[in-house]
């Protein structure tokens, strides 16, 4: 059976990413949409997570590799201030440092604030590994989740910046968005 586990204040350092952001650079480069889309999102979010810290925490299993939040932790690895995070962990064993067990929905609404009907997955996480969550804070609904709106910006934005390359100061550069949301 598995169980859900809270901390609201992880170290960075033992997580695992599910995809690396070379891998998303690399593949970007080579043309592939979907990272270039991703990559918007990205550009975007290292800039806010310098003001406004990380909103939700990250999904993790029993071996702290990301299910869901690999964006948001590639925007960590660009914001090494940042060191500390609230993460979730989907798992069968109890982690050997202080966790909270997660009773139910309530309870975990009640550790990140949020009416507990905002809290989005799949299937309950009794039944099996989660695979993915998503908390639908009001304060977080133009945090840039529409797929499309971000595929017209970059496609706009490659139409006037042709020559592109997608690198670590890309995404540390400051874009202006809405320029490119037509």
């Amino acid at each position: 059976m598995y169980k859900l586990f809270y901390n609201s204040n992880f170290p960075v350092t033992v997580l695992r990413p599910g995809l690396s952001l070379e891998k998303c650079l690399q593949d970007a480069n080579t043309g592939n949409i979907d990272y270039q889309t991703n990559l918007v999102r990205l550009n975007w979010m290292v800039k806010d997570m310098k003001y406004n810290g990380i909103q939700k925490p990250l999904l993790v299993n029993g071996a702290f590799c990301i299910i869901t939040g690999d964006t948001r932790f590639m925007a960590l690895k660009l914001n090494p201030q940042i060191t500390r995070v609230p993460v979730l962990m989907s798992s069968t064993v109890s982690p050997k440092i202080a966790w909270t067990e997660v009773a139910d929905k309530i309870h975990l609404g009640k550790l990140l604030n949020i009416d507990p009907d905002n809290i989005l997955t799949n299937y309950s996480w009794n039944e099996k590994q989660l695979d993915w969550i998503e908390f639908a804070y009001s304060h977080t609904n133009n945090h840039m989740h529409d797929e499309q709106q971000r595929k017209r910006m970059i496609q706009n934005y490659l139409n006037k910046h042709p020559d592109t390359i997608f690198d670590q100061d890309w995404l540390l550069s400051s874009i202006d968005w809405s320029l490119y949301d037509h």
